[in-house]
């Protein structure tokens, strides 16, 4: 459940001042907002709203805003104030979009292209561009975040986000797609965790320059039911999973290249990490066409981790 309070910054004419920002912030506050939207953004910078937006955020509010629709590297504010989330645009292909601004105040990415819209007649839909359409996906997940968990606070959410973010382009953070796409499941895990039922499944990838040559899943050796699936994996990336599970099962993870070659070490160092509970349960990278974990969970009779091309089978298989 969320609340919408709306701000008025832009005049008649389109213009807007840094003094309608600020002023707009402080009305944010007054009404005890959680989290600020700024689809907006000009190119100069200024002491007075740099101040408002790092006197918001000790209060504990979250604010974010637009990178940018430059398709270069100049900085757009107040997305470049450290005290705010600057939001990056992706694709349907989940790839940059071409216009989407690069810099290193870029910290995450969302949905910016086609993406449908209320128009000026305030009944019919359109379909918009730009970064003024990504930002709204990160403040969505946001304020779910904040519903699931009212004691978080705005730095633990933005945390959450980021940390939890699939990675794209270069591994870790940079400059395309800050800490990468914005998961909402994903980071909603990694904020409040599992269920006291569940058990908290994290998968780790790092993949080699074809990605798209991955698939792994999770099966249910108890019922044989597939729970999770996963293909053409995003290359040269960090790509982490999160779930919840129940406590009871018994599973294994199956990684399969379709290429043969597995995920390291013929066309980059590529590897794989399995935890449950943070406890390591299956790791590795240089197989050839399929690897399989020896069985994990509370449901078997034995639940112990092995490796593939660490040393050690552990009761894993490869071919």
């Amino acid at each position: 459940h969320a609340e919408l309070y709306i701000v008025r910054v832009f005049a008649d004419n389109g213009e807007w001042y840094a003094s309608d920002v600020v002023a707009a912030v402080n009305a944010c506050l007054a009404a005890n907002v959680d989290i600020i939207n700024m689809s907006l953004g000009g190119r100069f910078s200024t002491n007075s709203e740099e101040d408002a937006f790092q006197r918001v955020r000790d209060r504990g509010v979250l604010s974010v805003a637009s990178a940018g629709n430059s398709g270069t590297s100049q900085y757009l504010y107040p997305a470049s104030y450290d005290s705010v989330v600057s939001v990056a645009a992706v694709s349907e292909f989940g790839t940059r979009a071409y216009f989407s601004t690069m810099n290193d105040a870029v910290n995450l990415a969302a949905p910016g292209v086609a993406v449908e819209s209320l128009a000026n007649d305030g009944y019919s839909t359109v379909t918009y561009d730009g970064t003024s359409m990504a930002c709204p996906h990160v403040v969505g997940v946001a304020a779910l975040l904040k519903s699931i968990a009212p004691d978080a606070t705005n730095d633990e959410i933005r945390a959450a986000m980021e940390a939890s973010a699939i990675d794209k382009g270069a591994i870790g953070k940079d400059n395309e797609y800050g800490y990468g796409v914005v998961d909402a499941v994903m980071a909603s895990i990694y904020l409040v965790g599992c269920d006291d039922d569940e058990s908290q499944l994290a998968v780790t990838f790092v993949t080699d320059r074809f990605g798209s040559d991955t698939t792994w899943y999770l099966t249910d050796e108890q019922s044989g039911d597939e729970m999770l699936r996963d293909s053409n994996l995003p290359s040269s990336s960090t790509v982490p999973y999160l779930s919840c599970v129940p406590k009871t099962g018994c599973y294994t993870v199956t990684i399969e290249d379709s290429y043969g070659d597995g995920i390291c070490c013929g066309v980059g160092q590529g590897s794989f990490q399995v935890y449950l509970d943070d406890v390591l349960k299956f790791s590795g990278g240089d197989f050839q066409s399929i690897a399989v974990s020896p069985q994990f969970g509370e449901g078997c009779s034995g639940g112990g981790g092995g490796s593939i091309g660490g040393g050690g089978g552990g009761g894993s298989t490869q071919t």
